[in-house]
């Protein structure tokens, strides 16, 4: 097999479509199956070959791994959330940012905001959230919250999440490739494979 053709059929693996085409959404049930199986996958996941086809979907769009993906994504009322560790991934490996994410407090450490410099030199700023803005989301005197003993690590997480909607939703959502903008941004040029 020549050199060209076997860096084909790896791309067409990684390339898994589940919604674009017959092939693919059989393979990505295969996959799914498998996946739901594994023991590192838990909660809505386990044993849910739909749940799962949906992840590798996602990460079809967005050149994030499945398993990433799986481990870190949550259904509430019918729709996808993401986990704030997720979320602060997406921005710092979003190369759209030149530093960390960095958290501002308001002075009575009740509300907090994340603010990072982007690669024009602009400090772009996340909506604040509030300790009163999760109580008013029914979080904070929820059954087994830890707002009430770990409000600052909640904060960062909410400002983090609220930062990401703001700024790198295409990429989480599928709109943008994480992987083929990073290439892009960085001026690679992709001149595949010579035999």
């Amino acid at each position: 097999m020549s050199l060209r053709k076997k860096a084909l059929e790896m791309q067409a693996m990684r390339e898994i479509a589940p919604f674009e085409s017959k092939d693919g959404f059989e393979v990505a049930q295969r996959m799914g199956k498998l996946l739901t199986m594994s023991n590192v996958i838990s909660g809505d996941w386990r044993n849910n070959i739909a749940n799962a086809v949906v992840a590798i979907d996602l990460s079809h769009k967005t050149g994030i791994p499945a398993m990433t993906i799986a481990n870190h994504i949550y259904v509430v009322h019918g729709k996808v959330g993401f986990s704030a560790e997720f979320y602060r991934a997406i921005i710092h490996g979003s190369g759209r940012f030149i530093d960390l994410i960095s958290y501002q407090f308001n002075s009575d450490e009740s509300a907090c905001r994340v603010y990072l410099t982007d690669n024009k030199g602009d400090v772009k700023y996340g909506s604040w959230y509030s300790i009163e803005m999760a109580k008013a989301e029914g979080l904070y005197d929820k059954k087994g919250s830890k707002w009430k003993i770990m409000p600052e690590v909640l904060l960062k997480a909410r400002a983090a999440t609220l930062f990401a909607k703001d700024y790198v939703s295409d990429i989480y959502l599928g709109l943008t490739n994480i992987a083929s903008s990073v290439v892009k941004d960085a001026g690679v040029i992709d001149v595949g494979v010579v035999e």
